[in-house]
């Protein structure tokens, strides 16, 4: 099946759609599927995350998370420096650090738990 044409988009929770759209848009993502119970988010490099309503959502037992590989450590450490700061209170934002299986990550979470972590090889290859 290699030649197919596809992408893959990880699909969160939110208790709060509109606080929802305030938090990723300060990382620059943009609104453009919106309606009382669903919102796709796009970010300019092409990043796409799906969000359904559920005001029922405990954020504390949430365990929604998605990956995001680049192809080197220093995309992955260019994406972190460029959202750092973007990131409000009611989120979190871990620095990169080398694992031990030879990544260089770092990782953040949204307002509802929601975890996105992303890395590359510390080496290339």
């Amino acid at each position: 099946m290699r030649g197919m044409g596809f992408t893959m988009a990880p699909a969160f929770f939110s208790t709060d759609l509109d606080r929802t759209s305030r938090f990723w848009g300060a990382l620059g993502f943009a609104v453009v599927v919106r309606n009382e119970s669903y919102m796709i988010l796009e970010h300019p490099m092409g990043i796409v995350i799906h969000f359904g309503l559920d005001p029922d959502l405990v954020p504390s037992e949430n365990m929604t998370n998605a990956y995001l590989r680049f192809t080197t450590a220093n995309e992955a450490v260019a994406l972190y420096e460029n959202w750092v700061d973007g990131v409000s209170g009611d989120g979190f934002i871990h620095a990169p650090e080398t694992t031990p299986y030879g990544m260089i990550e770092w990782g953040m979470r949204d307002p509802d738990a929601n975890m996105l972590r992303a890395g590359g090889p510390a080496k290339s290859t």
